[in-house]
């Protein structure tokens, strides 16, 4: 019998491997920003708004957060119903000022470029709160990376193409300089056309590389932001660090251990030693932090693949042998045996039971 594992190309097991992050939410702000990238290219907000079960009320709620997967689901569809390929390119370049909310005017309104970038850092969390951005030096050059923790699958690629491109081109409206990229890289496939990435970033791009980034002269940080207002940079850092204050706190031990385990087990059933290794401990600490919430590392994760394994199933996004892959499972068989002794039922008379 063939393995689970061998019945999915690499592109496939990218596409559905981002299900095994613990879920997270992301600002109505960013959903506005698709909804209105739709509405420019003739997608009505309401055809939107039906597709992702919310309401006009939902959408334009200032403080409103939605789960991280219809925002994605709109990242993958959008290119496709536009037919364009570099959507997420187009879209940076229709991105008005002030899109991103608080993040954006206290970027908007800081000294440098530097600055700006520094301030995003910090409160890119507003906006996705499993976001991470990071700024490396790299000698004569940084390194402005984007990445979404939890989450191996890095993110949909309309989606990388913007962030990186709308680094770039809010850095050069706000600041008035006309500076290029070193060099750039996408996890994501190459697109048919490099052209458009060319001339945005005016340097030839990577793809399928290990981070999603772009490299910028360590010069264009000290670029004054033209317009800043340092009154109203304050009032804005203000909110938002109250904003901040109210996420969810970092996770704790728990919560880190499930992540990782999750984004291991679709390459097999996680050793003991990965894990740790992922968790920055030794494998006699990590038993150790187990013996202290008075579990097992085998018990660990049976939990993370019953959790997941129910919560697939009743999203209903996932087939039946998805799931075993992103469980960890070389043949489907083996998870039906594991989801019986669960439950007593199969996989998919818990999934018809979760639907009645």
């Amino acid at each position: 019998m063939a393995s689970v594992r061998g019945a999915f190309n690499p592109e496939r097991r990218r596409a559905i491997v981002c299900f095994v992050s613990l879920d997270s939410t992301v600002s109505t702000v960013a959903l506005r920003l698709l909804v209105h990238g739709a509405a420019l290219r003739g997608i009505d907000r309401s055809l939107v708004l039906d597709v992702l079960g919310l309401s006009s009320a939902q959408l334009d709620d200032p403080d409103g957060r939605v789960s991280r997967r219809l925002v994605n689901r709109l990242w993958i569809e959008l290119p496709r119903l536009t037919s364009d390929e570099h959507f997420g390119l187009w879209l940076a370049e229709q991105t008005p000022p002030g899109t991103m909310g608080i993040v954006d005017y206290v970027a908007r309104n800081s000294a440098t470029f530097g600055a700006a970038l520094a301030s995003t850092v910090r409160y890119v969390r507003l906006i996705h709160d499993a976001a991470v951005i990071e700024v490396k030096d790299d000698g004569p050059n940084v390194r402005v990376a984007h990445r979404v923790a939890g989450d191996p699958s890095g993110t949909a690629p309309a989606k990388a193409d913007w962030i990186l491109a709308h680094i770039v081109t809010a850095g050069r409206a706000i600041t008035g300089g006309d500076f290029a990229a070193q060099g750039v890289t996408f996890r994501h496939s190459r697109p048919g056309d490099l052209k458009p990435y060319a001339r945005l970033f005016r340097c030839v791009p990577r793809f399928e590389a290990d981070a999603n980034e772009v490299v910028l002269p360590r010069d264009v940080l000290e670029l004054p932001v033209t317009a800043a207002d340092p009154t109203l940079r304050e009032l804005m850092r203000h909110f938002a660090e109250r904003q901040l204050a109210a996420l969810p706190q970092a996770e704790g031990f728990a919560e880190r251990l499930q992540r990782v385990v999750g984004e291991l087990l679709s390459r097999g059933a996680p050793r003991l030693g990965d894990v740790a290794r992922a968790l920055g401990m030794s494998p006699r600490t990590l038993q150790r932090r187990l013996r202290e919430v008075d579990t097992s590392y085998q018990a660990a994760v049976t939990e993370v693949r019953r959790a997941l394994a129910e919560r697939y199933l009743v999203e209903r996004e996932l087939s039946v042998n998805e799931i075993a892959f992103l469980l960890g499972y070389s043949e489907p068989s083996a998870f039906h045996r594991s989801f019986k002794r669960w439950h007593r039922l199969t996989p998919l008379e818990y999934r018809e039971r979760q639907a009645s």
